[in-house]
């Protein structure tokens, strides 16, 4: 296992002297920084990078992260930087980061693959019920914004041949399913549109910035320990506070510990 490791880091460490992002599509958040200057810390962030002085890499990259720029390019270099100042943790987050704006970057999800042979926790990963994946597939695929002014323009319709109806007499067989058409399509569209927003399907996830932390069966580290896990662990949080997270494990064990310990993707 510990030469496994070892080759996967040596692969790692190669990906960021050979293939650093030297790019990146700007998003802004917050929008206090101007795009140029954001631009600018990346490029000198790179350089640092390709020169091995990784340290500030980070610091120039963190300027553009934290004025509220975003991009796949901006945290994948991270998650490289942060690799080789040794920082595990801190490079699985902004890898992890990259991906979530990026999922079919085939460098982003190598860099994971390999990140992940320093990862010493193994843990089974329970698979997501049938309700969710669809719930989840369907939201990737029709926003609830979307589908919730589709359903008032449905409502609209439906709206506007109830006032024909009443005004002009309008019956017959073609008029009654047209209502029963445009109301079922708005009911449904309006109903997964709040739903979706009240309870989005893609949930939270963190990771495990410390050596080890220790999960709790209460907010309280006094409780009963559920278990220990490790730096680079990625994890479902269900709920937080300032002090704790209930959290959840891929093979399903769940309990709180200290917000102190994640870093949130």
């Amino acid at each position: 296992m510990n030469v496994m490791r070892n080759v996967g880091s040596l692969f790692l460490l190669l990906l960021a002297v050979i293939t650093p992002s030297n790019s990146a599509a700007f998003q802004s958040e917050t929008n206090p920084m101007s795009l140029e200057n954001a631009v600018r810390s990346f490029d000198e962030g790179t350089v640092h990078l390709l020169d091995g002085n990784f340290l500030a890499a980070i610091q120039q990259y963190s300027q553009a992260d934290e004025a509220g720029w975003v991009s796949a390019e901006l945290y994948y270099n991270m998650g490289l930087a942060y690799h080789r100042s040794n920082k595990f943790g801190l490079a699985v987050l902004y890898l992890e980061k990259a991906k979530r704006l990026a999922p079919e970057d085939v460098k982003i999800v190598h860099s994971l693959s390999v990140a992940s042979h320093r990862q010493a926790d193994r843990f089974s990963q329970l698979p997501d019920p049938f309700w969710q994946k669809t719930h989840l597939w369907l939201a990737n695929r029709l926003p609830f914004a979307v589908a919730f002014w589709i359903g008032l323009a449905f409502w609209i319709g439906l709206v506007g041949l109830i006032i024909g109806k009443l005004l002009f007499q309008l019956h017959g067989d073609w008029w009654r399913r047209a209502r029963i058409l445009l109301g079922s399509v708005s009911f449904c569209l309006i109903f997964y549109a709040l739903t979706t927003s009240a309870w989005p399907p893609i949930e939270e996830r963190a990771v495990v910035l410390t050596p080890e932390a220790k999960i709790h069966e209460l907010a309280d580290e006094s409780s009963t320990e559920v278990l220990i896990i490790h730096e680079g662990l990625v994890i479902t949080v269900k709920t937080s506070s300032a002090d704790w997270a209930f959290i959840e494990v891929s093979n399903g064990s769940k309990g709180w510990v200290s917000s102190a310990v994640l870093g949130t993707i």
